[in-house]
């Protein structure tokens, strides 16, 4: 509508009915000649209405935010930052150039004022009466489309710009309230991954505990995570996966120390099915899985989690299929952790000495009960805890000795 004939019918009409009104009223002019006027102007209201309405609820809808983001904006622009990166954002947050340049809180003022004017619409029967005889929704609406032409692409660089500082102060907000959060070391060439009292960031932290994690070699590397059943080898993949995403992202890691190179990060954990999307787990399973093997083939290096590889299928299967997958992001240069109950994996890190190390978590039963201490110590499990727990769930287990052995403790 903006700029053109329609724009300047729909700032001249008014203007016409009501000088046939006065002429009316005078007797310069016949009394339906101003009735005449307003029926057609009532057309070209009630013509473009759906238009007017689909805006107004639309901007309606989302007032909160635009309230929101101006209250946001005020801050950073009055913000006195003294990083060159934070004033280089700030410099961004401008929309025009030279004299004309203005603070996109200015025009974010400027749209809740007119989001203002549109609510209007609700008021019925004044609002009915009132846009018939001014156009006053076509009015609104040219001033939005007005305000969108002044805009334009300058908004959405300052709201780049703007979120880049949101990131960057949640990020240190992290560093300033965790007690435990330092800086991690971040190098060029490829070197081992390192972390000193390494914790899962989401935990508080009187209840996190830590744990030195440190692969074996820098490229083509692995640690393979056996442990009982709770005992915590979920939560070091995730740990480890945060913390990771938190160094690359230029944040700060919960850990004493954290050294690693540029990587690419994939993970394989939590898996769902599907009903709606004819998914079974095991093909839902596959599809992360493929990410996570076709990302060994690309730039940066892959840094892999894998949590129970293959427990959608039989045990001969999952060891099978389980034990190519990590051949082949060996052979890849990938390097990362695979948490399982699989004890025959553990025989990689005879294969492939100083390449793959095991690892594991335990307990112990102490007085009755079942005690983690979720440290994480070298070698494979020794124990396992599963028929334990059935027990304590109240499910009687009786072992048939002559059930072929497992691969290492059952239900490790």
């Amino acid at each position: 509508v903006l700029g053109s004939p329609l724009a300047i019918l729909i700032h001249v009409s008014p203007l016409v009915v009501l000088g046939l009104w006065i002429a009316g009223g005078i007797g310069a002019l016949p009394g339906w000649a101003w009735l005449a006027a307003l029926g057609a102007q009532s057309l070209l209201a009630l013509g473009l209405a759906s238009r007017a309405v689909d805006a107004f609820q639309l901007i309606a809808a989302r007032r909160g935010y635009v309230e929101a983001f101006q209250s946001m904006l005020v801050q950073v622009e009055r913000a006195r930052f003294e990083s060159p990166l934070l004033r280089r954002l700030q410099e961004r947050l401008s929309i025009g150039e030279g004299e004309r340049a203005r603070p996109p809180s200015a025009y974010m003022a400027r749209l809740d004022r007119w989001a203002g004017f549109a609510e209007f619409h609700t008021q019925f029967p004044i609002h009915f009466v009132v846009n018939l005889a001014t156009l006053y929704d076509l009015h609104v609406l040219l001033r939005l489309e007005r305000w969108n032409a002044d805009v334009g692409q300058g908004l959405d660089d300052a709201f780049t710009a703007l979120g880049e500082l949101e990131a960057l102060a949640s990020l240190a907000t992290l560093l300033h309230g965790d007690p435990d959060a330092r800086l991690p070391e971040l190098v060029a060439e490829p070197v081992p991954f390192e972390a000193e009292a390494l914790a899962h960031p989401l935990l508080a932290p009187g209840e996190r505990v830590a744990n030195d994690v440190r692969m074996p070699a820098a490229e083509g590397a692995a640690l393979i995570v056996t442990g009982s059943n709770m005992a915590g080898k979920s939560t070091l993949l995730r740990a480890v996966g945060l913390n990771v995403a938190l160094a690359l992202a230029g944040g700060p890691v919960v850990a004493k120390r954290l050294r690693l190179a540029r990587v690419r990060l994939r993970a394989s954990m939590r898996v769902d099915d599907s009903l709606q999307q004819g998914a079974s787990y095991f093909h839902a399973e596959l599809t992360k899985l493929r990410s996570v093997v076709e990302g060994a083939d690309e730039a940066p290096p892959l840094f892999f989690l894998l949590d129970e590889l293959l427990r959608g299928t039989n045990a001969r299967a999952r060891h099978v299929g389980a034990r190519a997958i990590l051949e082949h992001l060996l052979a890849r240069r990938a390097c990362g952790l695979a948490a399982t109950h699989d004890i025959a994996l553990a025989k990689l890190a005879d294969e492939h000495p100083g390449r793959v190390e095991n690892v594991h978590f335990t307990d112990v039963m102490r007085d009755g009960e079942m005690i983690f201490d979720y440290r994480l110590q070298p070698g494979v499990v020794k124990t396992s805890n599963a028929l334990r727990l059935l027990e304590m769930a109240g499910i009687e287990v009786e072992v048939d000795d002559a059930l072929p052995a497992l691969d290492g403790p059952p239900g490790a």
